[in-house]
């Protein structure tokens, strides 16, 4: 039979001219089986040579059973014959029973109405890829669709300036970080040095919702596209866990970073080996990915210990690229990461001495939510301790910070005061009292302050000790005459920056309340209870 016999079949009446194409398949029965057919996998005769692969297999009882295998076309003038092994990876598996009569399926495609090589793709399990025009239909860490707006737990832009309230800047050794006002960025070099590095990492720690999916998006470039003894690094990521791009000698990867072992260990993915689309104009998108330019890099992630991770990049033509998914079910003994709590990082590290200096741009970044945002709030509340104040100059009442640990651990909980209820009163009455009353952040000008350790639930410390004048920043201001609920929920949001947590440069900005009297002659005696969630 010849090669355009086999793939296509003449049709009627003039049956040498027009045809139609087909696939050459044919139905095996087999005995003797010492391991199972996986679909999918080439067979090989072992003694007429003829290969197949595997599309269904169909056990009747131990040992035998049928296998349905599609023939390329090019073997021409080979069969497989009964009596002969089977092969898969030049290892016997079964004995040829029996051999049916081959059949010729029609392929029916449907092409593009002006090109008749863009055609539809059914994959393995017989599902039709759909696309609409600006690109394939999103899904989400977890493999919903995404048919809504995700929520936005953090984005980042250096237009005017690196706010160190939003970045903690690293500059190590002959590292340096330089804002570009015309670029809106933040330029990261190193010199020739190892151990030279420039690191700007995000203040907060994302908040988790277990069960939703996590999307980090990010912008930059890299001078050059990898050289010895420099590693450029770009994702959601700390020093212990995390997920990233990186750019090293042997150019662009994908990065897991993870502490669950006791120990740092990083699995580390080249360009080369991506499982979905290597960004060489090879793939799907036939999109051809230049780290030199500036792109648009996207991570998304399902955790729950387990969950697959996917690394790509937004193409020229705006659509969503999936570059190399990484999936974890059924793999490890312990969660991939420890946390899923993390912040944005971009760093260029010499980890050796490279022959010439190196720059890395970052631009813009942002942390969201996919999916509706419900995260776990636990309640808390403290009553302060009466205080008496007289005087022209504000008086500290008590001051709140962000524990550093929890249960041992670094602690990453997210406090947010929502109520404040303050009664004022001339001293040794029940009279009310007017004065003024400012919620101040940072503690400059203030003297004297004895933190007192939370509870072993909460993760705030408390100070009632402080004495003197604040000059921190005012994020409040109230006038209280006798007693007043406060509040503090559009001050204190969990996705602004006035928060208690701790910090990427392992510091919490306190904030304290401070009182005056309106009539600088009263003494009055000052009663705040205070109520927070923490997240």
């Amino acid at each position: 039979m010849s090669l355009e016999e086999r793939m296509a079949i003449g049709m009627p009446p003039d049956g040498v001219g027009k045809h139609f194409n087909v696939d050459y398949s044919v139905e095996l029965t087999y005995s003797s089986a010492t391991a199972p057919f996986v679909v999918g996998s080439e067979v090989v005769g072992g003694t007429s040579g003829r290969t197949g692969t595997i599309v269904r297999v169909k056990e009747t009882g131990p040992s035998v059973g049928q296998l349905f295998l599609i023939l390329p076309p090019d073997d021409l003038g080979l069969d497989f014959t009964v009596g002969e092994d089977l092969l898969v990876d030049s290892v016997v598996i079964a004995t040829v029973a029996t051999v049916g009569q081959p059949l010729y399926s029609q392929r029916a495609q449907i092409v593009g109405g002006n090109n008749p090589f863009n055609a539809q793709f059914v994959d393995r399990q017989g599902a039709a890829a759909v696309r609409f025009a600006e690109g394939s239909t999103q899904f989400d860490g977890f493999g919903r669709m995404v048919i809504s707006e995700p929520r936005t737990l953090g984005d980042y832009q250096m237009t005017y300036w690196i706010d160190p309230k939003m970045w903690f800047v690293e500059e190590i050794s002959g590292g340096a970080v330089t804002h570009i006002p015309d670029k809106v960025g933040a330029m990261l070099s190193t010199g020739l040095a190892s151990g030279d590095i420039a690191r700007i990492t995000t203040q907060a720690y994302h908040v988790y919702q277990a069960g939703t999916g996590q999307l980090i998006l990010l912008t930059g470039f890299c001078e050059d596209a990898g050289k010895a003894g420099v590693v450029r690094r770009w994702g959601y990521f700390d020093d212990e866990d995390g997920i990233f791009f990186q750019v090293a000698s042997t150019g662009l990867q994908a990065v897991i970073r993870s502490s669950t072992s006791g120990t740092i260990v990083e699995t580390v993915i080249d360009k080369a080996d991506w499982n979905t689309d290597r960004l060489d104009g090879s793939g799907p998108s036939q999109f051809v990915l230049d780290v030199t330019k500036h792109n648009l890099y996207w991570i998304d992630f399902a955790w729950l210990g387990i969950g697959a991770i996917r690394f790509g990049v937004y193409g020229d033509d705006g659509a969503r690229i999936v570059a190399h998914t990484v999936r974890n079910a059924n793999v490890h003994n312990a969660p991939y990461m420890k946390t899923a709590r993390l912040p944005i990082r971009y760093e260029i590290e010499n980890t050796g001495n490279p022959s010439t200096a190196t720059e890395m741009f970052a631009s813009c970044c942002a942390v969201k939510m996919e999916g509706q945002f419900e995260p776990r709030h636990r309640p808390f509340g403290d009553i302060v301790p009466e205080k008496t104040i007289t005087g022209t100059d504000y008086t500290p009442i008590f001051g709140v910070r962000a524990s550093a640990t929890k249960y041992g651990e670094v602690s990453r909980v997210i406090a947010l005061p929502h109520t404040m209820q303050v009664l004022a009163t001339l001293t040794g009455t029940n009279n009310p009292a007017k004065v003024r009353l400012r919620v101040q952040r940072g503690d400059g000008g203030l003297t004297g302050m004895s933190w007192i350790g939370p509870s072993a639930d909460e993760t705030v410390d408390l100070d009632v000790s402080a004495t003197g004048v604040a000059t921190g920043e005012t994020v409040l201001s109230s006038i209280v005459m006798g007693e007043r609920k406060i509040d503090l929920e559009e001050q204190f949001d969990l996705f602004a920056d006035e928060r208690l947590s701790l910090r990427s440069d392992g510091t919490s900005v306190p904030y304290f309340v401070t009182v005056q009297p309106v009539n600088p002659a009263d003494s009055v005696d000052i009663n705040i209870a205070v109520n927070w969630t923490e997240v």
